[in-house]
């Protein structure tokens, strides 16, 4: 907060151009460090809040990427899977009635199996799922903790800081206060 013209005319009489000067800019000092050092605060605050926005969006887009790729690797089995019937389809009409009952049993065999990894893979994918969002919910949490945590020191030390400069400032002012009435 600046002095005032009238107050800075005051002390130049009172205790001379160059003490007041002294404590004017004593003054200034203090005020501009302490706006300085709220600035570095408030640049803090604003890089975390773009590190936890850069990485819900890296989140988003592996949760993207994982749903792609399971999307693709099923459509690939539907279509692997079709083409494999179509081509049975075609060996047993040319086939006698014995290699169909062996064939049919061969498709049962392998629709199981794939049923059976269908099943794997969506479970696979179920845990993975699961584990990241639990790992986001952490991450998450851990962040907001962090910025809790930062934002209370920040506010400590600003409230110490105010302290300070306002116990210094109510001592200077009392001890002109003390020199105004004894030089008069």
């Amino acid at each position: 907060m600046p002095i005032s013209g009238k107050l800075s005319l005051g002390l130049a009489e009172k205790l001379g151009p160059e003490a007041a000067s002294d404590l004017i800019n004593a003054f200034n000092e203090m005020d501009t460090t302490h706006r300085v050092e709220f600035m570095a605060v408030q640049e803090a605050i604003g890089r975390l809040e773009n590190r936890l926005v850069e990485f819900s969006a890296e989140l988003k887009q592996q949760i993207a990427g994982a749903r792609a790729e399971t999307n693709q690797t099923a459509t690939g089995l539907r279509a692997e899977f079709k083409e494999g019937m179509a081509g049975l389809r075609a060996e047993l009409k040319r086939d006698s009635a014995g290699l169909r009952t062996e064939l049919k049993q061969d498709i049962a065999g392998l629709q199981a199996e794939m049923k059976q990894d269908i099943a794997g893979l969506r479970a696979e994918l179920k845990q993975d799922i699961a584990g990241l969002r639990t790992e986001l919910k952490q991450d998450i949490a851990g962040l907001r903790a962090e910025l809790k945590q930062d934002i209370a020191e920040a506010r400590a030390e600003t409230i110490k800081w105010s302290f300070v400069f306002w116990l210094g400032t109510i001592g200077i002012v009392m001890l002109l206060l003390r020199y105004f009435s004894e030089g008069t």
